[in-house]
């Protein structure tokens, strides 16, 4: 199981490394398989991080209970801890699986959880697509981000081709083609957020 507190107590711990303030990306996949693109299309992100930020990685979706209004009130463990990282990133990553040409259940159901939270609203999301095939889940994606209020930044979303390839984080990092794509979408998050800071 994730030790989702020790999450958020490093990423908070961790705003000012070296002297320098750092911008904290919340990385987080829509797949529940150990071997998901887009999982390592994520960790393909600690290689190509611009100087100043920080990408943790959420891994608890598998542990999130099944979405129950009645408990918003009070909610689960689980659930707090993901709004208080959720609210201590600058930003989110999100690259997410298509399953019937729709969002994969457990990835809507952490969403779901989102929904009233005080952390969500105006988030800034950055959507990291691993397969040009997968356009009707990243249809629903941002219907719903929408829906929930975030803020998709689009100078910071790409699409990458996956789909065929057997590539590690490694691999992909120091691809030709897909590294460059990827820094160059990191570094226009960096700026955005650093630009609406107040």
């Amino acid at each position: 199981m994730v030790n989702e507190a020790q999450l958020v107590r490093n990423f908070t711990d961790s705003r000012i490394t070296n002297g320098v303030e750092m911008v904290r990306l919340l990385a987080v996949s829509g797949s529940l398989r150990q071997a998901s693109s887009n999982s390592i299309l994520l960790r393909a992100v600690e290689h190509l991080c611009p100087e100043g930020v920080q990408v943790a990685h959420y891994e608890g979706i598998a542990e999130l209970p099944h979405f129950n209004p009645d408990l918003l009130e009070d909610p689960p463990e689980s659930v707090l801890a993901l709004r208080a990282i959720i609210g201590q990133a600058d930003g989110l990553l999100v690259s997410c699986p298509e399953y019937a040409r729709g969002i994969p259940g457990a990835f809507k159901n952490m969403l779901d959880w989102l929904v009233s939270s005080e952390e969500f609203p105006g988030k800034p999301v950055a959507l990291f697509n691993a397969s040009p095939r997968a356009s009707h889940a990243q249809a629903a994606l941002r219907l719903v981000l929408e829906t929930m209020s975030a803020s998709i930044i689009e100078q910071a979303s790409i699409t990458v081709n996956l789909l065929s390839s057997q590539s590690s984080a490694e691999g992909i990092a120091a691809d030709p083609v897909m590294g460059p794509l990827i820094h160059t979408a990191l570094g226009a998050f960096k700026r955005r957020l650093e630009t609406q800071e107040p």
